[in-house]
């Protein structure tokens, strides 16, 4: 076909289009570009596909109000621009498109989203008003991909929470729960055990909660003097009935009492460490805001963590010296 029979045909066209679709701007015609390129995608070797594609062209080109001539002075700089740049490698049936940034290590892009030829069909022909799309990187048997994307970039964890606003909960306990810290996170740091590899720095960690004065904890013989004159107090028959005194270590208070086993004074906090369930030890409990007969408790220390929700200190109890000649 030579240039005037090309020409004429383009007029011709122009003449159509004007007459058919009026005076209107090149966002209709590039819309229908699309569709239509997405159906020679389909079928590469239909022709008519490619005389839609051809004639859209000419008709935004003419609407927009582009000459030839500006045209191909466009396609020049562009495909200078196009020369220098970064291309990924080839892969039959798959757009590909420039590495964009300085990086040289940049992904090739992959299909995200595809579309159902039938339903595109059905979309052209007016037998439905939407189009549907599948997101994900396994195409269904005959969809054809229709946008492509990157892999994503594995988020920077710095930058995600460096300035973020947290809450650390300190609670230890019943009595304590709802209490925490807040604060801003100043840094990330590597570290080795922590979730995700990193721990996080906070920064002026102000409570949302008053600490109480630290109690006032009595001294072993204290608590001595306070268990047997509880057991004591207890009928005689009870006691009688009972193998062993549960609750109270009579043998213990005994052995402070009478010197021959040292009255510690090593209360722990629980708010430091509970102790170990595992141990077989048993201990005894400071609860300061029990009655007075319960302030002072003697239990396994497996038991702890279940009856001693309120408790305040606690510390081992071992067992007497047996004196010479005792096992």
């Amino acid at each position: 076909m030579t240039n005037t029979t090309t020409s004429a045909l383009r007029a011709e066209h122009a003449r159509w289009s004007q007459e058919t679709f009026g005076n209107v701007g090149p966002i209709g015609p590039l819309k229908h570009l699309s569709k239509e390129a997405l159906e020679a995608a389909q079928n590469p070797a239909d022709l008519s596909e490619w005389a839609d594609i051809i004639m859209l062209t000419w008709d935004a080109q003419r609407r927009a109000g582009i000459t030839d001539e500006q045209l191909m002075q466009a396609v020049a700089e562009k495909l200078a621009i196009n020369k220098a740049r970064k291309w990924p490698k080839p892969c039959d049936g798959e757009p590909r498109e420039h590495v964009r940034g300085e990086s040289n290590n940049a992904q090739p892009a992959e299909p995200v989203a595809f579309v159902d030829p039938q339903a595109l069909r059905n979309f052209k022909n007016k037998k439905s008003h939407r189009e549907w799309m599948w997101a994900g990187t396994t195409p269904g048997e005959g969809l054809i991909p229709v946008f492509c994307a990157p892999p994503a970039a594995s988020p920077d964890i710095a930058k995600l929470v460096e300035g973020m606003f947290v809450s650390v909960d300190v609670s230890t306990c019943d009595a304590d729960a709802g209490n925490r810290y807040f604060g801003t996170v100043s840094a990330v740091q590597e570290h080795n055990i922590a979730k995700n590899g990193v721990m996080l720095l906070v920064e002026d960690a102000q409570p949302n909660f008053v600490a109480d004065a630290a109690p006032v904890v009595p001294d072993a013989v204290h608590v001595a003097r306070a268990a047997l004159d509880y057991i004591d107090a207890l009928p005689a028959d009870v006691v009688a009935s009972l193998p062993a005194m549960p609750g109270f270590d009579r043998d213990w208070a005994e052995a402070v009492l009478s010197g021959r086993q040292a009255a510690q004074d090593n209360w722990i906090p629980c708010s430091e460490r509970m102790p170990d369930k595992s141990s077989g030890h048993r201990v005894c409990v400071y609860t300061p805001e029990q009655h007075d007969a319960m302030t002072y408790r003697f239990v396994p220390a497996s038991l702890f963590a279940a009856v001693c929700t309120t408790a305040t200190h606690w510390f081992y109890i071992e067992p007497p010296a047996q004196e010479d000649g005792q096992r």
